[in-house]
């Protein structure tokens, strides 16, 4: 969506209002335009569908614009904007088009001419405005625009109206440009303008959670539903945020008639004029006004004087005038200024049409003038080398600079943000007001600090107690040890007795029959199989295997066997990854040409041909779905790189005559790179598959990215880095180098210090307001870790990216001898790298003695162990999909988490997932005790899932770790048992949950907290006496249920049918649930609906859910996306008997808007205090089919229950809602 556009639609809607419909075909909005290419707002109060052939952000409803389901003479305004060139028939989509504009009604066209081959997702046309003249002939009336060259123009557009005049006074410009009429057959421009459609220039994109903006901080000031005069209000992203967020009445003034018209859906009253003539008196209604807001205006006007002094008569006498000003006194401009510059710019701080310039001192000045006083300023910080003059700080003296810091202490503010009132009671009120709470923080610090120092002296009173009793009690203990040792040497006397026993025994078992027929095997063993060979292994597993199928039989047996084999498999040895045969001698390759690429590799070379060559045939070879372009910069190379880069098609190559090393040779790369972002990659580099897709797909995961580095393997399979440590020292460390790269403490996205400049990718726009690569390095060395500390100094995190496997044969361009050469740079550099750093260093990194679990990563809010069953697999059942998005939270909330599965298998892809998170998996044959003493002490929280998996753990993480611990009960077993019991009267049953239920209250009491699904079971536990004990949680026993999402896409009740039910099948209760069904309720619904279906889906179907398979019931088995059965069935069935804990197929049902017909078992965890049920519950037989047939046959009763049902869930069950929960636990751990 472009202004020019928004601005026509804006305009017809304001000139016609036209009551009715509005259909906009075309409506996806795509990644980058979000809300802004929104037309809704233009029609308040009209219907508006949005139709698209896929679903995203501004879409409703998917259709085919060739053939629309929609009645016709339905839509009083028809738009298809920037649509037609994807359509592959548009005269028979404008036909269709044309069909659905009622009487009265308008169609309006847009579609680009002159213009780039662009996807979204295919580019097929181009229009001329006489195609366009021809596609809306049929109309009563027509008009037919276009913008740009008239024999090349940029914008085509065309109206066609029934029942409607458009002789209008059609305005002259679309956002600042000519808009010219098209007569059939002829061009009648009034004016030709070539230049291209802009975003409006003082357009902005506010983010109300910043305070790094002057109209972020303006805005963050008005209150609530008041009265707001925006003087400059532009293309109105302020005064929409007024309208919207705050609920203001907001009058705005505007000089530019396009930016106002882009801005009057949000006014309740807009004046197109210039302020300084406005008669103020004759306008607005005396003192009315809570707020006046002037951002950025006042270095526009002629006579701001003036203007001040006209504000009051209008603004309340509490009132508040909000301004944001430019600071001349800036750093940068006083740079400009020594050097004899004072250069002009299109925005910023020298914008070419600010009239006036202030620095604090005078403009408060001029304020006192006019009667006002400023009450409260704020700043907004920007370094004088980051502003859009690109000052090169660092390379003036030392003097100058440390002059202008010294005398100038507003060197550093870009804006200033003023907030005003007139002079007088409650201006002086306001003044003495922000004066007195000054002072009354400076004396309670005073205070605070007093009372630090009482408590300091008490402490040091009482551990002068302590260390005196301790001495007491130290000779206490000394007589205590003589006791211990005459005990322990009469314990030593009767082992010596204990051993001549069992020599005695020896000796008789040796002389036995038995032992001497076996003592010739036994001898035969160790000779054919010596200890630590191979072959005893072999022979003492197969020994011990046999054993344990003897006492456990055979499922046992061959369970044990799967578990061993998948930790062998996923574990411990070298993984070795094969690099790419290495070409002898290069040949020519082609690369295709890329007109938007999304990134840009730069690759800078000095000699090495035949390494450039394989890096590049790499390039061509692997697989990637991103698009990319080449960029070789030959650093001066003497060898035969510039006849070789002759023959390679499709490469952008730069040679520079000077070597200027790798510094330079990447900055001038990077100003020749297209793509979004910019991946820097070493010529002695060979690429994997999916590499580059990896780097780039970390940005938009993860927050706040900055930079991503690849995980760099040696061509022998060993890891060379896995992301870069810096210590405060200012020295280095590759972390990882030389280990096994399949290891998985190297295989999850981590924040790290850096990652080495051989691969890594950094934003285009990112990489050049830092300036490039920092010239001090040159010619190379420290420069990416420098380009890093860059990256985090401006708020961005740096990433460590696994799945982007980069062989990289080291020190071949550069060598290894850091005596000699450009290798020596790296000792010389780290001391310039260590001078710049050097209190960032002290400050916020580790000493190289540090425990390497700490420094490997960092940008940590807490660290958390989760241990369950095996990884989650989300798409197989509720109870991994609960804790998966338990996990997801965690890590939202900035939280290192570690995933224990019991089983130690590397299960895939559900691994993989987690690592992609950031989620360290640790898997493999690997001692629990051994890693938990590694990492344990470094934890805050530890979260056991389930009774059978939790009781072999809790009591080591007690005795190991001062870790917060977490028992997530998942269900209550005991309950689950008990209800089974009772159903298939079982008393073995009954005692299996006695004993389960001894096992559950003993973590329960053992944890810190204890989670459950449902308000049911936190009630049964503290009926067992667990409560609050006095730890730090509100509660001890903490409810979070499954977390499920409501579905946005709706299907009609008449375009469903069947039933279906959900759920994994080595669950027990499911299975009762379906053959109770089958047997019981179903022939009951059939003998009313013979027609009706039943789909059974779900994972590990038995032999009994198998054997019900007929030609009206289908068993599905396990299905990757279930998401079609819940859009297309009818009514969903869960008559569960027995079973605890929250049922997620219930709930994920519920955020389909799938009604749902359930047992009282089913219904635990859903009814709500003061709410209706969210389904219809029953648990007779008779009872639930009449249910199921009330849902099946009534539509109102339908579509009420549906939407309960999404409401439901929106309420109680969403990631948000649980979110508050979590955090409360993780506030208790990091206490």
């Amino acid at each position: 969506m472009r202004d020019n556009i928004k601005a026509l639609v804006a305009w017809i809607h304001e000139r016609l209002r036209l009551n009715g419909y509005v259909i906009e075909v075309g409506a996806y909005q795509v990644e980058g335009q979000e809300g802004y290419a929104d037309l809704r707002p233009y029609f308040n109060g009209l219907k508006y569908i949005g139709i698209d052939m896929r679903i995203g952000p501004g879409v409703d409803c998917i259709q085919d614009v060739h053939s629309l389901g929609l009645r016709d003479h339905v839509a009083s305004y028809v738009l298809c904007l920037d649509t037609l060139e994807h359509v592959k028939d548009p005269i028979r989509a404008v036909k269709e088009l044309e069909r659905l504009v009622a009487n009265p009604g308008v169609l309006v066209l847009s579609s680009v001419m002159d213009f780039p081959i662009h996807d979204h997702p295919s580019d097929y046309w181009r229009f001329t405005p006489q195609a366009f003249f021809e596609m809306v002939k049929g109309f009563e009336q027509k008009r037919v625009f276009f913008q740009g060259d008239p024999l090349k123009p940029h914008t085509v557009i065309a109206i066609g109206a029934k029942g409607v005049s458009l002789d209008l006074s059609w305005p002259e410009k679309l956002a600042g440009e000519q808009l010219n009429e098209h007569l059939e057959h002829k061009i009648e421009p009034k004016q030709f303008v070539t230049q291209p459609p802009i975003r409006h220039k003082y357009h902005y994109d506010i983010d109300l959670n910043g305070s790094d903006t002057t109209h972020s901080l303006l805005l963050k000031k008005v209150k609530p539903n008041t009265r707001v005069l925006e003087i400059g209000c532009a293309t109105g992203y302020m005064t929409r945020i007024l309208k919207e967020n705050l609920g203001c009445e907001t009058t705005a003034v505007e000089i530019d008639e396009a930016a106002a018209s882009l801005a009057r859906p949000y006014a309740d009253k807009l004046i197109v004029a210039d302020v300084e003539s406005l008669a103020f008196e004759e306008v607005f209604p005396p003192k009315h006004y809570d707020y006046i807001i002037m951002a950025d205006v006042l270095e526009h006007l002629k006579d701001p004087r003036s203007l001040l002094e006209k504000l009051s008569f209008c603004l309340k006498d509490d009132g508040r005038l909000l301004i944001s000003i430019p600071n001349m006194a800036h750093g940068s401009l006083a740079l400009e200024l020594l050097d004899g510059k004072w250069d002009y710019r299109k925005i910023g701080l020298l914008d070419s049409s600010h009239l006036r310039f202030f620095t604090i001192s005078n403009f408060l000045n001029m304020l006192e003038g006019t009667g006002l006083w400023a009450i409260r300023i704020d700043r907004i910080i920007v370094d004088p080398w980051n502003t859009e003059l690109r000052t090169q700080w660092f390379s003036y003296p030392k003097e100058v600079t440390s002059y202008l810091e010294k005398v100038n202490p507003e060197f550093r503010t870009y804006q200033f943000v003023v907030e005003a009132m007139k002079m007088g009671p409650y201006g002086e009120k306001e003044l003495f007001k922000s004066q007195y709470i000054a002072l009354k923080n400076s004396l309670s610090a005073a205070q605070e600090k007093l009372d630090e120092l009482h408590r300091e002296n008490q402490k040091l009173f009482e551990e002068k107690a302590r260390l005196e009793g301790n001495l007491q009690n130290l000779g206490h203990e000394v007589n205590e040890l003589r006791a211990e040792r005459e005990r322990l040497l009469e314990q030593l006397r009767a082992s010596e007795e204990n051993l001549l026993h069992a020599r005695f025994e020896l000796s008789r078992i040796e002389g036995s029959l038995a032992w001497r027929m076996l003592h010739p095997y036994r001898r035969f063993i160790e000779f054919a199989l010596p200890h630590d060979t191979k072959r005893r292994k072999i022979y003492q597993f197969a020994t011990r295997a046999f054993a344990y199928a003897l006492k456990e039989g055979p499922v046992g047996f061959w369970r044990k066997t799967r578990d061993y084999l998948q930790r062998r498999g996923n574990g411990g040895e070298l993984s070795k990854i094969s690099p790419p045969k290495l070409e002898s001698k290069w040949y020519p390759l082609e690369f295709p040409s890329v007109e938007n690429p999304k990134a840009s590799i730069v690759i800078p070379v000095y000699n090495k041909s035949i390494y450039t060559f394989n890096c590049l045939k790499s390039l061509s070879t692997t697989k990637n779905r991103s698009s990319f372009e080449v960029i070789v910069v030959d650093d001066a190379s003497t060898d035969d790189t510039p006849q070789m880069m002759q023959e390679m098609k499709g490469v952008t190559y730069i040679r520079s005559e000077k070597n200027q090393g790798f510094v330079g040779s990447c900055n001038v790369g990077a100003q020749k790179a297209r793509g979004e972002k910019i991946v820097f990659l070493n010529n002695d580099t060979t690429v994997s598959d999916g590499w580059l897709d990896a780097l780039l797909d970390t940005f938009p995961r993860f927050k706040n990215v900055g930079l991503v580095g690849a995980k760099l393997v040696y061509p022998d399979g060993r890891l060379q880095e896995a992301g870069g440590i810096i210590f405060n020292d200012g020295s280095g460390m590759n972390f990882g180098k030389w280990d096994d790269p399949s290891l998985p403490q190297y295989n999850y996205v981590r924040e790290v210090d850096y990652c080495s400049g051989a691969a890594i990718c950094v934003p285009k726009k990112l990489f050049f307001e830092i300036g490039g690569f920092d010239t001090r390095y040159s010619p190379a060395y420290y420069e990416d870790t420098d380009l890093a500390m860059e990256v985090r100094r401006r708020g961005y995190r740096v990433l460590y990216q696994p799945h982007s496997v980069v062989i990289h044969h080291e020190g071949v361009t550069a060598g290894r001898d850091t005596s000699s050469g450009v290798k020596r740079y790296q000792e010389i550099n780290k001391l310039k790298f260590l001078e710049k750093w050097k209190e960032v260093l002290e400050k916020d990194h580790f000493s190289p003695d540090t425990s390497s679990y700490l420094f490997r990563e960092r940008g940590i809010e807490g660290r958390i162990l989760v241990i369950d069953h095996y990884v989650p697999t989300p798409d197989k059942d509720s109870g991994s999909l609960r804790i998966f998005s338990i996990i997801e939270i965690l890590v939202d909330l900035g939280w290192k988490v570690i995933f224990w599965p019991d089983n130690q298998a590397k299960t895939e892809p559900y691994v993989s997932w987690l690592q992609s998170m950031g989620i360290e998996v640790i898997y493999g044959a690997s001692s629990f005790i051994d890693k938990f003493r590694e990492f344990g002490p470094h934890l805050n929280g530890v979260w056991l899932l389930r009774p059978h998996i939790a009781q072999n753990y809790i009591d080591i993480v007690k005795g190991n770790s001062n870790a917060f611990t977490v028992y997530d009960t998942v269900d209550l077993h005991f309950v689950r048992e008990e209800r089974r019991a009772a159903v298939e009267g079982d008393e073995r049953l009954l005692e299996e949950a006695k004993r389960w239920k001894d096992i559950e209250l003993y973590l329960a009491n053992r944890a810190d907290a204890v989670i459950v699904v449902t308000p049911e079971e936190k009630a049964i536990l503290e009926e067992c006496g667990i409560r609050n004990l006095g730890h730090q949680t509100n509660q001890k026993v903490l409810v979070i249920p499954n977390i499920h999402e409501v579905v946005v896409d709706e299907v009609p009740f008449e375009d469903r049918s069947g039933l279906m039910f959900i759920g994994g099948f080595v669950h027990p209760p499911n299975i009762d649930a379906m053959l109770w069904f089958v047997k019981e309720i179903l022939p009951k619904i059939k003998s009313e609906l013979p027609e009706v279906t039943l789909k059974i889906v779900g994972s590990n179907p038995s032999k009994e859910i198998k054997g019900l398979a007929n030609d009206y019931i289908e068993v599905t088995g396990y299905v990757p996306d279930v998401s079609d059965f819940f859009m297309k069935s009818r009514v969903f069935v869960s008559p569960l008997r027995y079973g605890a804990g929250l049922k997620g197929k219930i709930g994920q049902s519920l955020g389909y808007g799938l009604p749902v017909v359930t047992t009282s078992i089913g219904a635990e965890g859903f009814l709500m205090q003061g709410e209706e049920p969210p389904f219809l519950i029953a648990d007779d037989p008779s009872d639930f089919a009449e249910k199921v047939l009330s849902l099946y046959r009534q539509k109102d009763l339908w579509e009420e229950m549906s939407a309960r049902g999404k409401a439901f869930i929106g309420r109680h069950f969403t990631k948000d809602v649980v979110k508050s929960t979590i955090k409360q636990l993780l506030t208790a751990m990091l206490n």
